[in-house]
């Protein structure tokens, strides 16, 4: 939070950004496909300030980031509690790669407020590309509980429930997502794997089926379809999708 004292030109704030999301997409950090809250949402109600929040907020979606950094800051000199403002300066945080004052930001906002629910669920997420899956799935519960239409938090718990090996409490979180229609690319390849460590084979190749309609370029689509295939005992259809998989796997 203190670097933010120094004046952060927007060209500087989108070089940050820009080099953090390529951070991401080359290191592959887990949980990195957990969605993050909503910083459209409507705001929270705060004590003071309405207006200076408000502003900061526009401003942010106007990518002025230098301007809403200001505002949000003297948001907080006025009312030192406000979690909608600490929130946001989280998300600015978590954007341009400064990740552990991005999950200060978001506790500070749980404590501020213990039912800001996109804090709860971006603090998850961090919590789980860490390992931490207890952590992220505590916070996944409590953001579930504090606002069950955030239907971002459902997607979370269900990758989460996933890595633990949980697989019809994954499987019921993400059934909730497709039925939402939200991350669906991810939900149908997702629950395909689950279907098959469930014992539902036919259920995991339409899930994979659907998978590929919606991103052909995935070759985990096409192993879990073939995988699915191998466990029915239908030895020969499953080889055609495993040698699709390994065709389309990345650097083959």
């Amino acid at each position: 939070f203190e670097a933010f004292n120094a004046a952060v030109s927007n060209v500087e704030y989108n070089l940050y950004r820009a080099c953090t999301l390529l951070e991401q997409e080359l290191s592959g950090r887990p949980g990195q496909i957990a969605g993050k809250a909503d910083v459209d949402a409507p705001a929270m109600e705060t004590k003071n300030g309405d207006s200076l929040l408000q502003s900061g907020i526009q401003k942010y979606s106007a990518q002025d980031y230098s301007g809403a950094i200001a505002d949000l800051k003297a948001v907080l000199e006025q009312d030192p509690g406000n979690a909608e403002a600490l929130f946001y300066l989280g998300v600015m945080r978590e954007e341009t790669g400064f990740l552990d004052e991005a999950k200060a930001l978001y506790s500070q906002a749980c404590q501020a407020d213990p039912q800001h629910a996109r804090a709860i669920n971006n603090r998850g997420v961090l919590l789980l590309q860490e390992d931490d899956n207890a952590g992220a799935l505590q916070d996944f519960n409590r953001a579930i509980k504090a606002d069950p239409s955030l239907q971002v938090a459902r997607f979370n718990r269900g990758l989460v429930y996933m890595r633990l090996g949980n697989f019809a409490e994954a499987g019921e979180d993400f059934d909730y997502s497709a039925r939402e229609g939200i991350y669906l690319k991810e939900v149908f390849n997702l629950r395909s794997l689950v279907r098959i460590n469930l014992g539902q084979y036919e259920e995991a190749i339409k899930d994979s089926e659907r998978a590929i309609q919606l991103d052909a370029s995935n070759y985990q689509n096409y192993f879990h379809w073939g995988l699915a295939l191998y466990y029915q005992g239908r030895y020969r259809e499953s080889a055609r999708y495993l040698s699709e998989a390994a065709q389309r796997q990345p650097g083959q």
